[in-house]
């Protein structure tokens, strides 16, 4: 990998880990507010679904959002360590959650979850899993 590729790898893993501890500074009614538009957005699927609880699918919504934006976070630490620093991936894995939880302890409206970060680290576990799964397919020459 080129000295510059692996610069801005590592740059788009650093945009992402701010962008994630940004929506954790978001005050609860906004997040709330940015989740429930989602949640209306996705009404019409929710509904034909047979799912009338909106509550409960407010929670799950917000719940898929942990998991994908961390399953996001996990494809960038892959591709800014590669197989050679999974341990780094992994730390990141780890510590962006606890970070993240921590600062939303300080915001108004908004608690740290121990239940957010086991999901947020699952997230990117299994993102990390797949990325160490299509590496080795690869190294073995199958696709």
């Amino acid at each position: 990998m080129t000295r510059q590729r692996g610069r801005g790898r590592l740059v788009a893993l650093i945009l992402w880990i701010a962008f994630i501890w940004a929506n954790s500074l978001m005050p609860g009614d906004a997040s709330s507010a940015e989740s429930g538009f989602l949640l209306q957005l996705l009404r019409p699927l929710i509904e034909a679904l047979g799912i009338d609880d909106l509550e409960l699918a407010h929670t799950v919504l917000r719940k898929i959002g942990h998991f994908t934006e961390y399953a996001v976070l996990g494809v960038l630490a892959w591709r800014a360590f590669g197989r050679e620093a999974l341990v780094r991936a992994i730390a990141i894995g780890v510590a962006v959650p606890c970070i993240d939880e921590t600062i939303q302890h300080f915001v108004p409206g908004r608690v740290g979850a121990v239940v957010d970060v086991l999901i947020d680290m699952a997230g990117c576990a299994t993102a990390l899993a797949i990325c160490l799964l299509i590496s080795a397919r690869k190294k073995t020459g199958r696709s």
